[in-house]
């Protein structure tokens, strides 16, 4: 017989999204996320951009990609993931954007000063190991 511990950690491919339904500039949701959760929602695949569209119930909402002059995410991760409008090219125009998910799910670029509802993402807290006899 053998004896498997396993927990299970939070990490960041898999966050937890909320709602924070106070409006706010970006930069201000941005601190107010970063005071009370992890971040803004960083947005890595079409299964987080579903959850992060279902956490804002339809509301047009921030999340954490910003431009300025280069296009990131507020946490640090690297942009390769976007579900942007259609038609719709970030890297024309302004040099500084921010991009809120709209009410259909896919995203835009607004001014970075627009107070709108935003989401955040923490990390699960890691539960009691589970354990499996073999």
């Amino acid at each position: 017989m053998l004896l498997v511990a396993q927990s299970c950690p939070g990490s960041r491919m898999n966050p937890e999204f909320d709602l924070v339904d106070k409006e706010m500039s970006w930069s201000d949701a941005q601190r107010y996320c970063r005071e009370n959760f992890l971040d803004l929602a960083t947005v890595k695949n079409t299964g987080e951009n579903r959850q992060v569209h279902e956490k804002a119930q339809s509301k047009r909402v921030w999340i954490g990609l910003h431009r300025e002059p280069h296009i990131y995410w507020s946490d640090g991760t690297k942009y390769s993931f976007s579900n942007w409008a259609g038609g719709m090219n970030p890297f024309r125009g302004m040099s500084t954007i921010c991009a809120a998910l709209t009410h259909s799910g896919e995203w835009k670029t607004l001014s970075c000063e627009t107070r709108l509802p935003f989401v955040c993402y923490s990390l699960p807290t890691p539960g009691e190991p589970s354990l499996y006899f073999l």
